[in-house]
């Protein structure tokens, strides 16, 4: 830990062990110990590194922009909103945005809902559009109003005859909640190194991958780069989900990418939040 003076008329002093705690950051009393400092604390200097820089080799700036992009567990999508109305409905950026969040909700990382007003009688008709996602409505809204079903033609249409005006927007699903929390999944480390360092899975050898999780139900979805795909996650050495022995579990792809290459899988609760990213290889 660091030590301080505070000499009269003096600014306070840092002890060496603090001071050269990283050359790529240099310590900022303005900002004191704030969590970068002290996460640069534990990895040190090229000349003088600490524990977590001998075993890996890197500085603190790369693991630092990992923690800064970290999944908390919500789609890209939550939140997003798109106003469709005589001005904006008309334009393909518009339409792209829609269809984005469209997708996001089919995989059913979101749900979508919009609010606004129909214009088309002499009085405003407040309206709620429900976007479904499943049976033989799906990819369909449907209005609060008793006007049955819209598809994004039919929104987009009423939006530029300036005989509607809606946001949509992508909300949280249904099990988002302390009840659901948010899955993770890790590698085993090496167990020839005997050290942090992991070993990820090469595809299609390595299929199903044999990873470790927590916090996954009966249901979990699969994605692959941010996309739905088909799969299945299981116990592997027994239990069943969400109490797996050891933790150890067996992810299945249906279908692995075709390209060789490095790919990111998460995993999903049913209506709930995403895992962290965890990489994996095809060959």
């Amino acid at each position: 830990s660091a030590t301080t003076s505070s000499r009269p008329g003096s600014e306070p002093s840092v002890s060496a062990s603090a001071n050269s705690s990283s050359n790529e950051v240099p310590f900022d009393w303005s900002k004191g110990f704030d969590e970068l400092s002290m996460w640069a604390l534990t990895v040190g200097t090229e000349e003088n590194p600490e524990s977590n820089r001998s075993r890996t080799g890197f500085g603190p700036m790369g693991p630092w922009q990992m923690f800064l992009e970290g999944s908390m567990g919500h789609a890209g999508a939550l939140g997003r909103q798109v106003t469709l109305n005589t001005d904006s409905a008309d334009r393909e950026v518009t339409e792209t945005l829609l269809a984005a969040i469209e997708r996001a909700a089919l995989d059913r990382t979101i749900v979508l809902q919009g609010e606004g007003v129909r214009l088309a009688d002499a009085e405003p008709v407040p309206v709620t559009f429900t976007f479904k996602t499943g049976g033989k409505n799906k990819g369909l809204y449907r209005a609060s109003d008793g006007s049955g079903l819209w598809s994004r033609d039919r929104l987009l249409e009423g939006a530029v005859a300036g005989e509607l005006i809606v946001t949509l927007t992508g909300y949280l699903g249904r099990s988002v909640d302390p009840s659901h929390p948010q899955p993770a999944i890790w590698a085993a480390r090496d167990p020839i190194v005997n050290s942090g360092i992991q070993t990820f899975p090469r595809l299609p050898e390595d299929n199903p991958m044999r990873i470790f999780g927590r916090h996954l139900e009966k249901g979990a979805k699969l994605f692959v780069d941010g996309r739905r795909v088909r799969g299945s996650v299981t116990c592997a050495r027994g239990g069943k989900l969400p109490n797996c022995t050891d933790e150890a579990l067996e992810v299945h792809l249906v279908e692995p990418p075709p390209q060789a290459g490095m790919y990111l899988v998460q995993l999903q609760t049913r209506h709930g939040l995403l895992s962290n990213e965890f990489l994996f290889y095809v060959d």
